[in-house]
């Protein structure tokens, strides 16, 4: 048999590095998994005449044996008035790592506008507020990407001391 020439050698490693990776990428989707995300709380932390601070609590189930990072977790909060929704804040989280299985990110969005005021004082006609978090997740693992959508409701009792 002759020798192989110093071209046929680059193909062959050429050859090699592709099969490798295409054994990789081919392997990885199989075993990738989305993470889930969803808001496990919403509370008023703090509650002043010129601004609210809310914290949302997001729990990140990262089924991979690898950590992900999330690109961004963005969201907005409204708070029910009768029977209409009113935007109150936006919140936002970039380059969140998660590692594998469970994670409890909060977020704090501070809001310092009229509208939650109005409602708030609204509210304490009938002792709770209404919020509902709606938003999304994102994520670019290799060749996956993500787009992760969440919802929570939830009711909240003021506890005021004339009640």
């Amino acid at each position: 048999m002759g020798r192989v020439s110093g071209l046929g050698r680059r193909f062959f490693r050429v050859l090699c590095i592709l099969v490798v990776a295409g054994v990789l990428a081919t392997g990885c989707s199989s075993v990738m998994k989305e993470p889930q995300v969803s808001v496990t709380d919403v509370s008023l932390s703090s509650v002043s005449l010129s601004r609210i601070v809310i914290e949302v609590t997001f729990s990140i189930d990262n089924p991979n044996a690898v950590g992900v990072t999330l690109d961004s977790l963005t969201f907005d909060i409204h708070t029910k008035h009768q029977d209409d929704w009113l935007y109150l804040a936006h919140g936002e989280q970039a380059g969140l790592e998660i590692e594998p299985g469970k994670n409890v990110v909060t977020i704090p969005v501070v809001v310092d506008n009229s509208e939650l005021i109005a409602s708030v004082a609204r509210s304490l006609v009938t002792g709770e507020i209404t919020l509902q978090v709606k938003g999304i997740a994102s994520a670019d693992v290799l060749s996956f990407n993500w787009d992760i959508p969440f919802a929570y409701t939830r009711t909240i009792p003021l506890n005021l001391p004339w009640r």
